[in-house]
């Protein structure tokens, strides 16, 4: 039901390829908050891969990345696509082992994110870092906009759970880990301007997630215009992580 409604394109339903070929270009920001745990001789373990789209853009910088994903067409997207052994479930997995642990835009689907996550963690080797990201409450089309239309679509039932800040961290304390708490905007202010007028989303994710002009009447200042829109979307972003008004929120930290 989720995938009904909530594709890369709007009113369709993806397959694992259309979600890979989605979202495999926007995976920078999350490799770049890594960016530090990386390294040849690092150990990754993303539990809810999808179609292996954050797998393939960080299997090159790590020594070995490994995926976990109940979606069966999914994992097996995910493994033929990057070469990453991908499980159903932790089970078969050792426990203690891997460097860094990666959960995008799975706790919010949980039924108990606190128990589910402590078995998660047991994962986790001495000094491994957790990174969790989520959506977060202070997403600015809700904070900063109040847009009712987005209202509407943020809030589902595929999300049992929502977070701020405060309570992803009060959430990652009662796990027993410490660290800090990341800001994270990949829709763009093209796509907010859209929301506001058109009370409406985009019709597809790339639409929304890339700052490139839309098309006109005189192509030829396309280039221009689509430079113009990359660099205001980059200060608007990093205006909006400065406000602590972002649509996702990561935490990354070790244990206590």
């Amino acid at each position: 039901e989720y995938r009904d409604t909530h594709g890369p394109v709007l009113g369709e339903r993806p397959d694992a390829a259309d979600i890979f070929n989605a979202y495999r270009p926007y995976q920078d920001q999350r490799v770049a908050l890594l960016e530090a745990e990386l390294g040849p001789d690092a150990t990754l373990l993303e539990v809810g891969c999808s179609a292996g789209q954050f797998l393939d853009a960080v299997k090159d910088r790590v020594g070995k990345a490994t995926g976990v994903e109940p979606d069966p067409l999914a994992a097996e997207h995910a493994a033929t696509t990057t070469g990453c052994s991908v499980y159903p479930n932790l089970q078969a997995l050792p426990k203690g082992r891997y460097d860094i642990i990666c959960l995008f835009q799975v706790v919010e689907h949980m039924g108990n994110p606190l128990e589910e996550l402590a078995a998660v963690t047991r994962y986790l080797a001495d000094g491994g870092t957790l990174c969790v990201e989520v959506p977060s409450l202070t997403d600015p089309l809700l904070t900063l906009y109040d847009n009712a239309a987005y209202r509407r679509f943020f809030y589902h039932e595929a999300h049992a759970f929502y977070f701020s800040p405060k309570s992803l961290r009060a959430l990652m304390k009662q796990l027993g880990f410490t660290g800090l708490v990341y800001g994270v905007q990949d829709y763009t202010f093209l796509n907010h301007l859209h929301w506001q007028y058109a009370n409406k989303p985009q019709p597809d994710c790339h639409a929304g997630l890339k700052a490139e002009w839309p098309a006109g009447p005189l192509p030829e200042y396309g280039n221009l215009l689509d430079r113009f829109a990359f660099e205001v979307d980059r200060r608007y972003k990093m205006a909006l992580i400065q406000a602590g008004c972002t649509e996702n929120i990561a935490f990354l930290g070790t244990r206590i």
